[in-house]
């Protein structure tokens, strides 16, 4: 994995927050598993990147600015 980078969780803890979802919630929004958001909010490698673009669209941010470069 390439550690240039890091998903930005602010984003989608905000919206979970503003939206009043829980993991569970969200997850379920995603069509993903509870696991799956667990894995991407704890910024583990293994995310698949289609689970990110789903996440933009979602939230409404652009793909690009769910990533947080060093």
């Amino acid at each position: 994995m390439n550690n240039n980078y890091k998903i930005n969780t602010k984003m989608i803890e905000s919206y979970m927050q503003k939206h009043n979802l829980d993991v569970e919630k969200m997850a379920k929004l995603c069509g993903f598993e509870k696991e799956e958001l667990t894995i991407i909010l704890e910024n583990r490698p293994k995310y698949k990147l289609h689970q990110i673009v789903r996440l933009s669209r979602i939230i409404g941010v652009e793909y690009e600015n769910m990533f947080i470069f060093k």
